[in-house]
């Protein structure tokens, strides 16, 4: 006698637990990567790579909202220009959408999709596709697209994995993004130190109280005070008593987002001597450049009138 059984649900279970563990893998290599990841193009990369093997895509997108709001391409794998040129843009959800779910479409030509955006799919041999949401400490960030060349039945499993790329992915980018403004930060303030220490002008800048914060080789040589005897003292070491009033008026205006113009006046040196300058370039909070502090830190030009 023969007796004969259905498989089909243990080869299933069997697949799926394969399915599983590859995809555990895939997890581990691609936070173990991100990790090691210098810059926002090997971010993306690692991305890309995780998502077509853990998620089984053919071809896979990342997008990211810009200043606009505009959704924009940040990387893709297998896409055209001229599919990226038609869809870029398009969103299931706005930039301010909080907790958005994912959006998976498993035959491109059963969906609702605009008719619009469907043709493109279908031109760019487009079956099924995912929209995976990427958000980091509640702001939705953009998203990544996985996409397949034939109808793709999705199981919530596979979505909730994505889903988990995803977030790594959006605190991989939200750290390289802070690391880089932190550097570029840094860099712009060594480039204003540089040009503070090399400048011929006396260079000073002072908090809204009136304490001075920091004080330049020129300034040195103008009032005859080392950085370390100026520092942490208020500005009224060098203002002679019958100016006085001018520092609350300066004060008063930058606090209020003015820029204060040119004008003459006399500042006091260490050994007693008067000496004339003229103040220049005072910050104007609304525009720092490289020649002006914000309002905590507001730089004051000197120079001798005669200079």
């Amino acid at each position: 006698m023969r007796v004969q059984q259905d498989i089909t649900a243990r080869k299933k279970a069997e697949a799926a637990l394969v399915r599983h563990l590859e995809q555990q893998a895939a997890l581990y290599e691609f936070t173990d990567s991100l990790q090691r990841a210098a810059n926002l193009g090997e971010v993306h990369e690692i991305a890309l790579s995780t998502i077509i093997r853990a998620l089984g895509a053919d071809r896979a997108s990342i997008l990211f909202f810009d200043n606009t709001g505009f959704l924009r391409f940040a990387a893709s794998r297998g896409l055209s220009q001229a599919y990226r040129t038609a869809v870029e843009g398009h969103s299931p959800w706005s930039r301010d959408t909080r907790d958005p779910e994912p959006i998976a479409i498993a035959d491109v030509e059963q969906s609702g999709l605009p008719d619009d955006l469907k043709a493109a799919v279908r031109d760019e041999g487009i079956a099924a596709l995912a929209f995976i949401p990427i958000s980091v400490r509640g702001q939705l960030l953009g998203k990544f697209m996985s996409y397949y060349d034939h109808p793709h039945d999705f199981v919530e499993s596979e979505l909730r994995f994505a889903l988990t790329v995803a977030g790594q992915l959006g605190f991989a980018v939200d750290r390289v993004r802070l690391e880089t403004a932190r550097q570029t930060t840094e860099r712009a303030a060594n480039q204003l130190v540089a040009v503070v220490e090399s400048s011929h002008d006396a260079i000073i800048s002072k908090d809204l109280n009136g304490i001075i914060a920091s004080w330049n080789a020129s300034a040195e040589r103008l009032f005859g005070f080392t950085a370390d005897e100026a520092i942490g003292r208020h500005i009224t070491m060098i203002i002679p008593d019958d100016r006085l009033g001018e520092e609350p008026e300066i004060i008063r205006r930058i606090s209020s987002g003015e820029n204060v113009d040119h004008f003459e006046t006399v500042r006091r040196r260490k050994d007693g001597n008067l000496v004339d300058i003229s103040p220049d370039d005072f910050a104007d909070p609304q525009q720092p450049g490289p020649h002006h502090r914000r309002l905590e830190d507001c730089a004051r030009h000197h120079r001798p009138k005669d200079g």
